[in-house]
């Protein structure tokens, strides 16, 4: 079923859903593939930017430490330290 409405009533039903609006939201979810992936370590930071959907690894930088308070290099490494469980855990709460 195909709903008509304008862009600014879809970001707004979307600000009341999921309590941000539409260019954080798809921020966070990218992040969130982001950790995902960082689970493999022979992937760059660079490839991961790219493969997430950020123009550069620059704008993925700021864009991950501005969502998680850490940048995507002290998280691959806090990752790696941590066991399975607390790696889900951290990726769940993004």
């Amino acid at each position: 079923m195909m709903v008509r409405t304008s862009a600014s009533c879809g970001s707004i039903a979307l600000r009341r859903c999921v309590g941000e609006g539409i260019s954080e939201y798809v921020h966070r979810v990218r992040v969130r593939a982001a950790c995902e992936q960082m689970l493999s370590p022979e992937t760059s930071l660079a490839e991961l930017s790219v493969s997430t959907g950020f123009a550069d690894q620059s704008h993925f930088t700021r864009s991950f430490r501005r969502i998680t308070g850490m940048t995507p290099s002290a998280s691959r490494s806090a990752f790696s330290r941590a066991s399975s469980r607390t790696r889900e855990d951290v990726v769940a709460g993004l």
